[in-house]
């Protein structure tokens, strides 16, 4: 169909033809270097006992170069990356997923590393259960669940991987990963600037966040390289025209 022509592909950017040691190291790359930085910011906040210490001037910072026109922009970009709000968005773009490709394999990919970067979240934050900034320097409802890792920003990223993966793989030029790559970036530093900005949040927590986002990527990578060739969309439809 003319849908599943142009959906994204998964299985194409590791393929059956990709060697397997390609698709073990790119996962192992982004797991490795993930854990690595998470468990840097780990030890600089001392598993939550002390803050790191570019955490307070950052913080200073953002509520010092705080503006009336600012504030609401950033507290749109807070909202959209709720806990209440993002959800709805990967469950649109997952019904438009399956509605393309009339196949559910990206859709579990998908829905699948976002459930796996809620998990994370929430164990990180209720076993180290770090205290969050003051709350009288917050920019709206006081939070004071754990702090650590932000979840609107693991989140965020996440999606954002996520869904540039799978589009990238349909054709994996360089300008799609580019692309993917700038627009990830981008959907970063927004997200994080805002819970900074906003006050909830200590620059350790965000890039926390980052990085649990890259070891997730890395993970569906592994697990995209290992199923694709027998259960994703392309290699079912071969299957059905009678092809191994």
């Amino acid at each position: 169909m003319e849908g599943e022509d142009r959906a994204p592909t998964p299985e194409k950017g590791i393929a059956p033809g990709t060697p397997t040691t390609a698709v073990l190291s790119q996962c192992a790359a982004l797991v490795v270097l993930g854990a690595l930085a998470l468990g840097a910011l780990l030890w600089a906040i001392d598993l939550g006992n002390a803050l790191a210490g570019f955490d307070h001037p950052v913080y200073t910072w953002f509520v010092e170069h705080r503006s009336a026109g600012l504030t609401p922009v950033m507290r749109a970009i807070s909202t959209v990356s709720s806990e209440t709000v993002l959800p709805f968005i990967v469950l649109v773009v997952a019904v438009v997923i399956l509605w393309r490709t009339r196949h559910l394999y990206r859709v579990v990919l998908l829905g699948g590393a976002m459930f796996l970067a809620v998990v994370v979240a929430e164990i990180f934050k209720l076993g180290l259960d770090r205290q969050r900034p003051p709350a009288t320097t917050m920019l709206g409802a006081i939070e004071t669940n754990g702090s650590f890792p932000s979840f609107h920003t693991l989140g965020a990223t996440t999606f954002v991987l996520l869904l540039g993966y799978l589009w990238w793989t349909v054709g994996r030029g360089a300008a799609r990963l580019a692309t993917w790559l700038t627009a990830s970036v981008v959907v970063f530093g927004l997200v994080a600037s805002s819970r900074l900005y906003l006050g909830y949040h200590w620059a350790s927590d965000v890039l926390a966040s980052a990085a649990i986002a890259a070891i997730i990527m890395g993970v569906v990578i592994g697990v995209d390289g290992a199923l694709a060739p027998r259960w994703g969309p392309r290699s079912q439809r071969a299957r059905k025209h009678g092809n191994p």
